[in-house]
């Protein structure tokens, strides 16, 4: 054998074997952070915007996607207290039921070396980041982008099913009638199904995320992120969007992956809806995510025990006015995990007891009479431009006091009307800070120390 013909098979062997390496996430730069623009669906800047689109039109949308994402939640939560009681093997091919395909922003990221821009929704409800991939052997939904190609991608990692990734991803009920690595590769095979029947099945793999915009000015760099390659891919899914980052409490979210860059910390600051041409902001790390100055409220994250992957607090009573409404009796709020913070959600979700309490009391403070929501949606409307006589409204958590603004109460449904942002529901289990209550707040998580802040903000001009 000659000397140049085991010189190429050393660097073959060279090259097979740094395919197989497994390494932690890195940030390769920006030691003090990084941050980059959430755009809001309805936006003037988001591919999704319909000019032709009334502002009832827009909040009916949001309505059904809010609803959407609830039911999601529910399924989601029976289902992983389900599985919580079942002893399936964690063998086979693994499988979830995860948080909901439709959110409220997206976050522009880009994939592999060479980047790939990937325009994906971005939220905190659930954990496994995916994207669409070559080859859809199963078939994929259209995209406007072009699908993803692993070959192209000098750094793109398939995941075995030895890895602890893989080994970590189901947080759901598994299936044990198939095997990882059927195609004989043992790679490690994901398939993900929603409660409205869309999934997501294909490889976990790492690769480069880049995050922010060279045309800009500024980028930064992640090396080594786990995410979904989807290559059958089928369902309600938005020919604008190339798949879902998530940001949740779970081992393979963006957070959880690059903990130890960015201090295990990012924070957000959402722009208020209407201010159309405004982008939010989503942070990691250093600076960027810190939540400082006069009058920050922290408040400690409570553990959900079905579901680990949400940011839960306790939420103790809301105070309208001078009168009082007790979410939590008083002998029994230490750790109660009673609500938790959602950024794909548009509307706050409360116990129908609650919300017909609030809506006695606001209509009793308000000294203007209620009109009918034109889309039969709301409990509580009034004429626009009343705004000004809408009462005090805190929410009081353990750990402090958040004074809510009226955009984060109310929300305007048409020209002439404005409506209570906070809707009922039946199950126990369920209640949601959704993302008009949490604008104009710079929101901060830290999960070192299982807490969130929050900050007043004009979240438009960061």
């Amino acid at each position: 054998m000659t000397l140049s013909l085991l010189h190429r098979i050393l660097v073959f062997s060279i090259f097979l074997t740094i395919r197989t390496i497994v390494v932690e996430p890195v940030l390769i730069n920006d030691p003090d952070g990084f941050s980059v623009e959430l755009i809001h669906y309805d936006s003037h800047l988001s591919s999704f915007y319909n000019a032709s689109e009334s502002i009832s039109d827009r909040v009916m949308k949001a309505f059904r996607r809010s609803q959407s994402r609830l039911r999601h939640f529910q399924r989601h939560m029976r289902s992983s207290s389900l599985a919580k009681r079942s002893s399936a093997s964690s063998a086979g091919l693994i499988q979830s039921m995860v948080s909901p395909v439709e959110g409220d922003y997206i976050m522009q990221l880009s994939v592999g070396s060479p980047p790939v821009k990937r325009p994906v929704i971005a939220d905190t409800g659930s954990d496994l980041t995916w994207i669409q991939c070559r080859p859809c052997s199963g078939g994929c939904y259209k995209q406007a982008a072009p699908l993803f190609e692993p070959r192209n991608s000098s750094t793109y990692r398939t995941l075995s099913c030895k890895s602890k990734s893989c080994r970590t991803l189901s947080v759901g009920l598994i299936s044990s009638n198939t095997s990882c690595g059927k195609r004989g590769d043992d790679a490690c095979e994901y398939a993900f199904w929603y409660a409205d029947e869309s999934y997501t099945r294909g490889n976990l793999a790492t690769d480069t995320f880049t995050f922010g915009s060279s045309e800009k000015g500024r980028v930064s760099v992640v090396t080594g992120i786990a995410f979904g390659c989807g290559t059958d891919n089928d369902g309600t899914f938005n020919r604008r969007e190339t798949g879902l980052a998530r940001l949740g409490r779970g081992s393979l979210s963006l957070v959880s992956q690059m903990g130890p860059s960015i201090g295990w910390k990012f924070s957000y600051c959402l722009a208020p809806h209407e201010l159309s041409a405004s982008a939010s902001v989503l942070s990691f790390g250093g600076k960027a995510a810190a939540v400082s100055g006069n009058g920050v409220v922290t408040l400690p994250l409570v553990t959900e025990e079905v579901d680990g992957t949400l940011y839960y607090f306790t939420l103790e009573e809301i105070a309208i006015g001078s009168r009082r409404i007790f979410v939590v009796p008083k002998g029994s709020r230490a750790g109660v995990a009673n609500v938790f913070s959602d950024s794909g959600t548009r509307f706050t979700y409360l116990e129908r007891r609650i919300v017909k309490q609030m809506v006695k009391a606001l209509s009793s403070a308000i000294p203007v009479d209620p009109v009918e929501d034109p889309n039969q949606m709301f409990h509580l409307c009034y004429g626009a431009g009343s705004e000004s006589l809408f009462p005090k409204v805190t929410f009081r958590f353990t750990g402090g006091d958040l004074e809510m603004g009226t955009r984060n109460v109310f929300v305007k449904v048409s020209e002439k009307v404005t409506c209570l942002a906070v809707l009922p529901t039946d199950d126990g289990m369920i209640s949601i800070l959704g993302n008009v209550a949490q604008q104009n707040f710079r929101i901060g998580f830290d999960l070192l120390h299982n807490t969130v802040s929050f900050a007043s903000a004009d979240c438009s001009n960061l």
